[in-house]
């Protein structure tokens, strides 16, 4: 074979019947052209050659070596199927090599969007977001030629915090007066009940728990503040 860029003989092998066979290591660059033949002696000594056979050596894929998610338990060597939930940050880490030493380039695919071209990817997983994603990691080198990593990933449902939007309220009031505040309040998960807290006395204070009977929550209070005291 010329595998070195000379012809060279590899082995001297014994016929055990009609065939031989023979395996060597091709440490040639990518796409070379490699030729091969074969030698054969009989019992007289009488020596014949094989017609010259090629080869083409081809570029080596890419290896996927290792991955991580962050804020999750999970085994690498088992398990693709993922649950995480709802309003968190997940970091994707995948390390690659490439026996050819290519340059190596990076896709992250959230069902088949691409999202990032880096070995590292963060999801940031807002509210109501909640189902079934696919997670994939392309590798790809010079040659085009790729290594990939898949995970089925469930989102699950975390209700948000309710939400409101202000109403009609108090913003001026006379020493010794009620003042008013409204709030309209939202949640997906329903609502229970809700506490005014202030400053009136000076000092950040609660007041009573009071049960929600719509989606409104209306409370008063007398404020005792001297004149021109911001209440909060």
């Amino acid at each position: 074979h010329n595998n070195s860029g000379t012809w060279n003989n590899e082995t001297t092998t014994s016929f055990s019947g009609a065939w031989v066979n023979d395996s060597i290591v091709l440490n040639a660059t990518n796409s070379l052209v490699i030729g091969w033949k074969f030698f054969a002696n009989d019992s007289s000594n009488n020596w014949n050659v094989s017609a010259i056979y090629t080869l083409t050596t081809n570029n080596t894929a890419p290896t996927i070596d290792s991955y991580n998610i962050s804020n999750t338990t999970w085994s690498e060597s088992t398990e693709i199927n993922i649950s995480i939930n709802e309003n968190d940050t997940h970091t994707f880490n995948v390390t690659a090599s490439d026996i050819s030493g290519d340059q190596l380039w990076y896709e992250w695919l959230l069902d088949g969007v691409l999202q990032d071209s880096t070995a590292q990817w963060d999801w940031n997983i807002g509210w109501q977001e909640s189902g079934l994603y696919n997670i994939t990691v392309v590798v790809n080198d010079t040659s085009n030629i790729i290594d990939k990593q898949e995970w089925n990933v469930t989102i699950a449902n975390v209700y948000a915090p309710p939400e409101y939007s202000i109403g009609n309220q108090t913003n001026e009031t006379l020493h010794n007066h009620s003042a008013w505040f409204a709030l309209n309040w939202t949640s997906d998960s329903g609502l229970s009940y809700f506490i005014l807290s202030t400053n009136n006395t000076g000092t950040w204070s609660n007041g009573t728990t009071t049960a929600f009977t719509d989606s409104w929550s209306n409370d008063s209070l007398v404020l005792n503040n001297s004149y021109g005291s911001i209440v909060g």
